[in-house]
């Protein structure tokens, strides 16, 4: 499918570069999956995110040794 889209695709430029095409699909299906409206999924995926932050910050690998 991304063979299909990519030469449609933005391409990097002037201002800000684009979302990966891989991850902008994902991101796409899920909005539909779930009937999210454009806020909600980057809300989501937003709140993914800082989930993930957490559980990093939180592992023991991060953690400093008295």
């Amino acid at each position: 499918m991304c063979e299909v889209i990519e030469p449609h695709y933005p391409k990097a430029g002037n201002g800000r570069p684009p979302v990966g095409l891989e991850r902008m699909l994902r991101m796409y299906f899920v909005q539909h999956w779930f009937n999210l409206a454009d806020e909600a999924c980057e809300e989501a995926l937003l709140s993914q995110v800082d989930q993930l932050k957490i559980k990093s910050d939180a592992s023991p690998a991060n953690r400093r040794g008295s």
